[in-house]
């Protein structure tokens, strides 16, 4: 049943998502370049080269190399997994891409997308939506979704002020190639103890 919902779910999403992403993409823009909510990453055809990157032509590869017909492309990889941001870090179930999670009041939402070595890809091969779930009961769930920047750096939404922390962050998102959405957690406002 929690398949058929993520299924049904996720093709809402895409068709939302194809319709509006103009209208989107003009309204939530300046965000991309705008003084402090710009990340200031750099993209590379490099970077896309190398597994999780699009250019990347080569077929999927063992992780680390280590699987029998594995080739040298993931030497190196998984060195990082740091934010790089100051977000939430996360691996994809795909062993090949790793993507950060950053929120600020100012910002809202941004992910960023990387190639298995860590190095910064284009957010616009990814589709995401996530929902914002308050601790107080008595406040009403938030849903966006995310566009890319106008630079692709990035998927971006802003919350607004419909939500008080803390909140839970559930974020679906699709990796190129796969059908079903991946999900990711992050509370935000929690105390840290």
């Amino acid at each position: 049943m929690k398949s058929v919902y993520l299924t049904m779910f996720a093709v809402l999403f895409l068709l939302l998502s194809a319709n509006g992403r103009a209208g989107a993409e003009s309204k939530h823009s300046q965000h991309a370049g705008n003084g402090a909510c710009d990340l200031g990453i750099a993209l590379s055809e490099g970077a896309e080269r190398r597994p999780g990157g699009a250019l990347y032509e080569k077929p999927p590869t063992a992780h680390h190399g280590h699987k029998k017909g594995g080739t040298d492309q993931m030497k190196g990889a998984h060195m990082r997994h740091r934010p790089q941001h100051g977000g939430a870090f996360y691996m994809a179930g795909n062993m090949m891409h790793h993507l950060e999670i950053i929120f600020s009041e100012a910002c809202g939402f941004s992910v960023v997308f990387y190639n298995a070595h860590t190095e910064a890809i284009r957010a616009d091969r990814f589709h995401a939506f996530l929902t914002a779930v308050p601790d107080d009961e008595s406040e009403a769930e938030v849903v966006r979704i995310l566009t890319p920047a106008k630079d692709a750096t990035k998927l971006h939404a802003p919350l607004g002020q419909s939500i008080s922390k803390p909140f839970q962050i559930r974020l679906q998102v699709k990796f190129p190639g796969e059908v079903e959405p991946q999900l990711f957690t992050r509370t935000i406002g929690a105390e840290r103890k």
